[in-house]
């Protein structure tokens, strides 16, 4: 399944894999984080710069990455997101993920 991600939304989605699993969750979660990283290219490329707790980039030079997710890996993202939903520890952040990855 293929989706356009902002920033933001790999920002968040980097914060929201779960760090704990097992064996094969954590192969896909390695593999995962690696494709949604930013690099050191695009971090400079974006102006991105980090002002005490706030991450700042300049947005016209941020473009969306389209990802293609698959099964398991649209799944661990469902999961943790509705796991949020239902502790109701549901962000702003994390609403364009939520209508993204749990229909």
């Amino acid at each position: 399944m293929k989706h356009k991600l902002t920033v933001v939304e790999r920002f968040a989605l980097l914060g929201l894999l779960p760090p704990k699993g097992n064996f094969a969750t954590q192969k896909v979660i390695r593999e995962l984080l690696k494709r949604i990283e930013f690099s050191t290219g695009e971090l400079k490329k974006m102006e991105y710069k980090q002002v005490e707790d706030r991450a700042l980039w300049n947005p016209d030079k941020a473009p969306e990455m389209e990802l293609d997710f698959g099964k398991y890996e649209s799944e661990i993202i469902s999961d943790a997101l509705k796991e949020l939903d239902e502790k109701k520890e549901l962000e702003r952040k994390h609403v364009s993920l939520y209508e993204k990855f749990v229909k």
